[in-house]
């Protein structure tokens, strides 16, 4: 992905030492129906507890103490969704809302359908946030790949 970091990562990579995974927050360019809804969703409870980006720091000497070697090795996709729940089940984890800007964004049903499938594989992320969640993006196919995964299919 081709993104243009917020300077003031820079400044916030001190609290490694309190949070050992950190991820920050961006925003695709152009902006589309996306990153609208992640705006205005920011604030609600739902969505404050798991967060977490593609644009993340982490310490390694605590994530070689949590991570499983064996159970890293069965996970098809979603290694950092993997890594920050193995570090926070140990450790506080953050989540910074910051101003990355995510060039060239790519939105297509069959991406939708992997990252349902992994909702479910990796996150075991709940029925209910996937409906929701994928209603209000209008990522459909999302629901297909995680039903897929959940209940058996395709």
């Amino acid at each position: 992905a081709d993104i243009i970091l917020d300077p003031k990562i820079h400044g916030l990579l001190n609290q490694i030492t309190q949070f050992p995974f950190i991820s920050f927050e961006h925003f695709d360019f152009p902006v589309n129906w996306r990153t609208l809804i992640k705006r205005g969703l920011r604030f609600l409870p739902l969505w404050t507890t798991d967060k977490l980006s593609g644009i993340y720091a982490v310490d390694l000497k605590v994530r070689a103490e949590c991570e499983d070697p064996e159970k890293i090795k069965t996970i098809e996709q979603g290694e950092d969704t993997f890594m920050q729940q193995c570090i926070k089940a140990k450790y506080p984890t953050k989540f910074f809302h910051v101003k990355n800007i995510h060039l060239r964004p790519k939105e297509d049903p069959a991406r939708h359908y992997r990252r349902g499938k992994y909702y479910w594989k990796t996150a075991k992320r709940g029925f209910a946030k996937t409906i929701l969640s994928a209603v209000i993006s209008c990522r459909y196919n999302l629901i297909k790949g995680y039903i897929h995964a959940r209940f058996g299919g395709k």
